[in-house]
């Protein structure tokens, strides 16, 4: 019931930001201007603040276990969808049902999905998944659309992929940042889903009927929430990965299209 009812409010959220973006309350600089405060401002945020925390031998071996499927996941299912499923599609296309089917929304809808069904401590799992979810959407991700645009400098500059690393420097290390500094980080991290879901609320203003006639889009849906999570959550118990790491990893690959 918990998490039907985080849903719930995502889906209100939502709501908000169509509405907003019908009524012209937001334009599309102000979704500009949302979606660089997420993603340079708010996600870096919480990344590095819910890696503030002990790193027991335990919780370290579980979010190694968390890294390396989630990385595996995504890569697999990205690789079917290209290779197999969609490779018939123009070059364009391709790159965009693919895209759909291998990323998901695991950081701004999967968050607060997470926290709600396994408790806001276990977090820290889902961070660590996007920060391998960045490795890959920012490097294999772009090179679908442009290989030529693929480019380690920068990779380096991605803000969300910057504070992977500095978080997690931080958690094995065990270095504590002052408490204003951390108390400052979870105050601009928690605006994170409220930005997101009001941009794509926003963003859903686009939408045309004839969309949900595509049925190669719906195809690509269809993976990305109900196929590949399934498929994920069997692999991880064939592997016998710790219960906390396939909830975490099933959770944040059941998440929609990025």
């Amino acid at each position: 019931m918990d998490v039907m009812n985080q849903v719930l409010v995502l889906f209100l959220l939502i709501f908000c930001g169509f509405v907003a973006a019908k009524a012209g309350w937001i334009r599309e600089a102000g979704v500009q201007g949302l979606n660089a405060t997420m993603l340079y401002f708010s996600l870096p945020a919480l990344t590095v603040a819910k890696l503030q925390q002990e790193a027991s031998p335990e919780l370290m071996r579980e979010l190694a276990q968390v890294f390396l499927l989630g990385g595996a996941s995504i890569l697999v299912c990205g690789s079917l969808a290209w290779y197999a499923v969609f490779r018939k599609e123009s070059r364009p296309r391709r790159a965009v049902l693919t895209s759909m089917a291998m990323f998901s929304n695991a950081g701004f809808m999967g968050f607060p999905v997470l926290s709600a069904a396994l408790g806001a401590d276990k977090l820290i799992y889902g961070v660590v998944y996007i920060g391998v979810f960045n490795l890959v959407n920012w490097s294999i991700g772009i090179g679908l659309f442009d290989r030529g645009a693929v480019s380690w400098k920068r990779l380096l500059r991605v803000p969300c992929l910057i504070a992977s690393v500095l978080g997690l420097v931080l958690f094995v290390a065990g270095i504590r940042l002052p408490a204003p500094v951390t108390s400052a980080l979870d105050m601009l991290g928690q605006t994170t889903t409220p930005l997101a879901m009001l941009i794509v609320g926003a963003r859903l203003v686009q939408l045309r009927a004839s969309d949900l006639r595509d049925m190669k889009l719906l195809l690509a849906c269809a993976l990305r929430l109900a196929v590949f999570p399934l498929a994920v959550y069997g692999a991880s118990r064939l592997l016998g990965v710790a219960e906390t790491v396939c909830a975490s990893v099933t959770l944040c690959t059941a998440m929609p299209c990025a």
